[in-house]
């Protein structure tokens, strides 16, 4: 028999490696992906697909307030896209390993959105946007109550509304930021006078912890990638690791090797870089005097972040007294 190649695709996975999807091999090449594989990218040279008629879903409970992946079926849509996948360019093969009496109770199209996901970010920007009234707002497809209360519930926790549940100053600031609201109370706490030195590095903790699978860890070099990680652990605190991996990766000349050398993901990484500076311009939005000392800040961190991380590699870990500061802000 030829060859055989088997690769994995999907989102998260590093450019290099999903490049491998696409590639020429000599003989066969099996590609084990996820939905992306639906609409978003086309292989050339797909003759057959495996459909399992399940995909993994974003939802979030309400009585609980915890967003999962949940493992579900399909939509009839969804299954119709798969079959799509084979023959594109010649003729093709869907087996699809569920009955045709389970493909019709299948939903007709995935559940929408709205339904299974937290509203408190979408309730602050409409209030943001001078609608009062939200729960009478035109949705396309209408939330239930209990979404809507569990919202209310948490902006309220976060002191951004007033008796009338309108935004009050705090509210309004919050707005400014593009995050989810217990990420902009955060980052709207940290530019008080107390924390200011400290915005940027909750900046980047916030862009850090909006990505997915900052470490990458193959199966093929478990124990080498987890050594690697080891590095980077400061021992009290998850986030100040987050923030030592970015100064680390910031510190580097060599970015890409340096992901590649110590397993970083580097497309979440790069991406959590692009929403530092993202933050950092909203800041400006917020506090004009606050903004006027934070931006001293950052100058010098960036003037100072490749010589500190070259001559001590454990900076973040070992500058107890910021280490607090950061740990009490947040």
């Amino acid at each position: 028999m030829k060859p055989l190649t088997v690769v994995p695709l999907y989102a998260n996975l590093p450019n290099n490696l999903q490049l491998r999807a696409f590639g020429k091999t000599e003989g066969r090449k099996i590609i084990l992906a996820t939905n992306i594989a639906e609409t978003s990218v086309t292989i050339n040279g797909i003759r057959y697909i495996i459909d399992t008629g399940l995909f993994k879903i974003k939802t979030y409970l309400a009585s609980t307030g915890i967003e999962s992946l949940k493992i579900s079926a399909i939509s009839k849509n969804s299954a119709v896209q798969r079959a799509g996948r084979a023959g594109r360019e010649a003729p093709g093969k869907c087996f699809r390993l569920y009955t045709e009496e389970i493909y019709n109770e299948m939903l007709t199209t995935t559940v929408p959105e709205i339904f299974r996901t937290n509203l408190s970010r979408v309730i602050l920007q409409l209030k943001a946007m001078g609608i009062k009234d939200v729960s009478e707002f035109d949705f396309i497809d209408r939330p239930n109550k209990q979404l809507y209360i569990k919202a209310f519930k948490e902006l309220n926790d976060l002191k951004c509304l007033d008796i009338n549940a309108n935004l009050n100053d705090m509210g309004r600031k919050m707005a400014i930021l593009p995050t989810e609201p217990i990420f902009s109370k955060l980052m709207v706490h940290s530019l008080r006078p107390e924390f200011v030195s400290i915005c940027k590095d909750i900046a980047i903790i916030v862009a850090m912890l909006s990505v997915e699978n900052i470490f990458y860890t193959p199966r093929a070099n478990q124990r080498k990638a987890e050594r690697k990680h080891k590095k980077f652990m400061v021992s009290n605190s998850d986030h100040l690791t987050l923030l030592n991996i970015y100064y680390y990766y910031k510190g580097n000349r060599n970015n890409r090797e340096f992901c590649t050398e110590n397993f970083i993901n580097e497309k979440s990484i790069k991406k959590a870089v692009q929403i530092t500076d993202q933050l950092m311009g909203y800041f400006k939005n917020i506090s004009k005097e606050s903004c006027e000392e934070e931006t001293k800040v950052v100058e010098k961190s960036d003037q100072q972040l490749l010589s500190d991380f070259q001559t001590s590699g454990h900076d973040i870990e070992h500058n107890e007294d910021r280490n607090q500061l950061i740990i009490k802000c947040l």
